[in-house]
């Protein structure tokens, strides 16, 4: 028995013999005479007792089960390397099954939204996450979606008093008959290109300020002698708007 699995499969021992458990079941990591580590499922039944109460005698089997536990390792390593490549990209998931009416999110979302994990999540407290100049347009893009319309829109939200951009897209499913029954969506945290677009913007504006405020001409041609930048000044002489 490996050591890092002897104490919880005891205590399975100890609970099924005192009664606690039902039945005695315990996946653990064995040794064998290769020298290899393989993982088993092991159950057992005490078929006979002493008249204290004490277990004579017990059957049970072993089942190797490493082939499964391999796949669960690897999906475990799978999921974790989703989480860190979303939580990277700040790239949230969900998924609204509307048949059963059950919506799952992943941590990275929650992260975004600044929700914390186990909290009833539902179309009205999204809608309240929105900033209000945003509010009527997310509205209408998410019931044109349920009509059929592509889902695919950015907008602010704010999240404990700091302000957020995000972009959603999303796929809707139908059934026969034209009811959506299932939607899969993504939701992004842009905040730093849109900040990062506003500073160029700003940037720009100023430049373009500074340089109409000057008296002298300045102008600006590409290689075909097309002017590509003039600034008030120059405008101005040659009677252009």
């Amino acid at each position: 028995l490996h050591p890092d699995d002897r104490e919880s499969v005891f205590q399975i021992y100890k609970d099924y013999i005192s009664g606690l458990r039902e039945d005695y079941q315990a996946e653990f990591r064995q040794l064998t005479l290769q020298g290899n580590w393989k993982w088993v499922l092991s159950l057992g039944k005490v078929i006979e007792w002493n008249e204290q109460g004490l277990p004579l005698r017990m059957l049970g089997t072993l089942t190797d089960i490493s082939d499964r536990k391999a796949k669960e390792l690897a999906l475990r390593q799978s999921e974790d390397a989703l989480r860190r490549a979303q939580a990277l990209a700040k790239l949230g998931r969900w998924h609204l099954d509307l048949r059963n009416n059950a919506f799952t999110c992943s941590e990275e979302m929650l992260q975004i939204f600044g929700v914390k994990n186990g909290t009833s999540l539902h179309y009205e407290s999204f809608l309240g996450s929105v900033v209000p100049e945003d509010k009527e347009q997310a509205d209408r893009a998410w019931r044109a979606a349920l009509q059929g319309a592509p889902y695919d829109i950015e907008h602010r939200i704010s999240v404990h008093g700091q302000i957020k951009w995000v972009k959603e897209q999303a796929k809707i499913t139908l059934d026969s008959n034209d009811k959506v029954i299932e939607v899969i969506g993504t939701v992004q945290d842009i905040s730093e290109r849109k900040f990062a677009e506003a500073v160029v913007i700003h940037a720009k504006t100023l430049l373009r300020t500074v340089i109409d405020a000057t008296p002298d001409w300045i102008f600006v041609k590409d290689k075909q002698h097309r002017f590509v930048l003039v600034n008030q000044a120059f405008a101005s002489s040659q009677g252009l708007k």
